[in-house]
């Protein structure tokens, strides 16, 4: 059986909501507001959740979470009483329990609110029908699990980690073969995280200031100014203050890890100077 002390455990977090998973599931599915993990072979646990002011949506939004699970993967969903210790994990939420049953699998969940952030959020773990049901695998998860920050926010998602302030938010994101790109918009500063890979593919054909220009990252004369083949620094300022529509402050980190075969980005741009304090945080972390 599976628990917390024989299993190894890493970070999810996303847009708002936080939690601990085994290692060995990985994002399946991810969306604005929603994450699906599995195995290789099949989904272990689905998350969605969404933001409700009040007490009438919050009603209305858990009858349309277990109308849409009936109605898109052909389940029947009751309500479930699970053990105490589970409960208790959550303890501090508004909690609805329920079970759903399907030809082929069985799903644990529960809604979670809180009445803090007013946040509203759905969780299962889905089971074959031949598995014993690991109870302190699912108290280990929802034990960790937190919707929202104190201070800063907390991503983390495949091999990105990193804290940013709560004004920077998550504008637009990509996921493909080889490439993560996330891009957030604050009231000061825009962010964006990018890492490649495998790197020592992508600079087969040049350096990595080739590869820079390549990739619109900075202009053509800055492999005039770079010194250390692995990093890359650029800034550009505005050049007259006085200009009607100012071209925004932009800094770029830019470096090749040969020891996790990565690079790896990091772009800030604003109208304003920039902050180098959050930049250089920022970077130190990736």
């Amino acid at each position: 059986m599976t628990t917390e002390r024989n299993c190894k455990w890493n970070t999810v977090a996303w847009n708002g909501v936080y939690f601990q998973k085994p290692i060995d599931w990985e994002i399946a599915t991810i969306g604005h507001t929603y994450l699906m993990l599995g195995t290789r072979f099949e989904p272990r646990m689905e998350i969605s959740w969404k933001d409700i002011p009040t007490p009438v949506s919050q009603t209305r939004y858990r009858k349309k979470l277990f109308a849409r699970l009936q109605k898109q993967h052909l389940t029947t969903v009751k309500s479930w009483e699970p053990p105490r210790e589970l409960s208790e994990t959550v303890s501090a939420y508004d909690v609805n329990w329920f079970v759903s049953n399907a030809s082929e699998s069985r799903a644990y969940g529960c809604v979670l609110f809180c009445a803090s952030c007013l946040r509203m959020s759905m969780i299962r773990m889905f089971l074959q029908p031949d598995d014993r049901y690991d109870m302190a695998q699912m108290s280990f998860i929802l034990a960790s699990f937190r919707d929202h920050p104190i201070a800063e926010r907390c991503w983390a998602v495949f091999d990105i980690l990193c804290m940013l302030p709560l004004s920077l938010n998550i504008h637009s994101y990509r996921f493909s073969t080889g490439f993560i790109c996330l891009h957030f918009k604050g009231n000061r500063h825009d962010i964006t995280i990018s890492r490649w890979s495998p790197a020592l593919a992508l600079l087969t054909a040049g350096s990595l200031s080739d590869f820079a220009v390549s990739h619109h990252l900075c202009p053509q004369n800055i492999t005039e100014n770079v010194v250390n083949p692995y990093r890359i620094e650029f800034e550009t300022r505005p050049r007259s203050k006085f200009t009607l529509i100012r071209p925004p402050h932009c800094r770029l980190h830019l470096r090749h890890s040969p020891q996790t075969n990565r690079i790896i980005a990091v772009k800030a741009e604003s109208r304003s100077a920039i902050d180098m304090q959050l930049f250089e945080r920022i970077v130190s972390q990736l």
